[in-house]
């Protein structure tokens, strides 16, 4: 997630306002820098959405991933945001 954000040159706050208000500066923040996954679907699609990712193929790639790391990633509150 890191790595797109740094691809699309984008400020945090270009990420909030992008993805329609729905994370804020320190949400996108989190993303970026933590080591965490978004815990709802939602939170990452407001996350592509704020980085311009619009290809349906590419976007069905990212949410399939997520899914793959949620359903093996340890349960811990760590990993929540």
């Amino acid at each position: 997630m890191r790595q797109l954000h740094q691809q699309q040159n984008l400020s945090y706050r270009d990420v909030a306002r992008n993805s329609g208000d729905e994370l804020g500066k320190s949400g996108v923040g989190r993303i970026v820098t933590g080591n965490r996954l978004p815990a709802k679907k939602s939170t990452l699609t407001a996350y592509l959405n704020g980085c311009g990712v619009t290809n349906p193929i590419e976007r069905q790639l990212w949410i399939n991933k997520w899914t793959q790391l949620r359903n093996t990633a340890p349960r811990s509150p760590a990993l929540l945001l």
